[in-house]
């Protein structure tokens, strides 16, 4: 079966898709749906720790604001601070 829609005295043949095909679709999409919200959930309720890089406040400040101590550990975690 087929259902055709006329536009500017074109037809166009919609696709329709079959029993098994739409069971899929709609299994998969409920299967991923609950996946997605159980991993959100976890997260959620278990956040990860995250252990931010030392050069990490090197990355909000100017070149002149920084010590040379700081520049060379910016230089060496391989941010650019030449002027």
């Amino acid at each position: 079966l087929s259902i055709q829609l006329a536009l500017g005295g074109k037809s166009i043949q919609s696709l329709m898709a079959k029993a098994g095909l739409t069971i899929y679709w709609f299994t998969t999409n409920i299967f991923t749906l609950t996946q997605s919200l159980a991993i959100r959930a976890y997260y959620a309720a278990n956040p990860p720790e995250i252990k931010l890089p030392e050069y990490w406040d090197q990355l909000d400040k100017n070149a002149d604001e920084m010590t040379p101590d700081e520049k060379r550990a910016a230089t060496a975690a391989g941010i650019n601070v030449a002027p």
